[in-house]
């Protein structure tokens, strides 16, 4: 079985992990500060998506009353997993939001801030893709109990 604090922070450690070994691949590292627009729309897009979805898990695991969310609200274990929500919506409004910022600055010269932009927009995109699978995949086992119980 999986201990919860990994349950909780792997997309985190995962996500920083690959943006500081992505820091000394020089493929990478000379590529951050020349990403295209093109592809800073498509993170702008995906961005979106993912928030458009988390909140939608969010409102429907509100909404069930289903037995497994009535013992998980009963134990007190449904605010963590609204917690893992969140977290999940945070991330990729953080994930927009240097996103939008790396468009702004796009034409700007190669500077260290750009890269160091570059790198959070990397950590970000991970952390944002990681938590909200993880936020998707507890939902969905939720959702599937709540459909079974008829």
């Amino acid at each position: 079985m999986i201990p919860v604090w990994w349950e909780k922070w792997y997309p985190l450690l995962v996500a920083a992990a690959v943006s500081i070994v992505a820091r000394f691949v020089p493929p990478l590292y000379s590529a951050f500060p020349n990403v295209s627009s093109e592809v800073l729309s498509g993170a702008l897009n995906i961005a979106a998506i993912f928030i458009g979805f988390i909140a939608t898990v969010a409102s429907i695991l509100m909404s069930i009353n289903s037995r497994a969310v009535q013992f998980m609200k009963r134990i007190g274990k449904f605010h963590l997993l609204m917690n893992f929500i969140w977290w999940s919506l945070r991330s990729s409004f953080l994930f927009l939001g240097v996103s939008i910022v790396l468009l702004m600055f796009k034409d700007r010269p190669a500077d260290p801030l750009k890269w160091y932009l570059g790198f959070t927009w990397v950590f970000l995109g991970l952390w944002s893709l990681l938590s909200t699978y993880r936020a998707i995949d507890i939902a969905v086992i939720l959702i599937q109990n709540s459909a079974n119980e008829d």
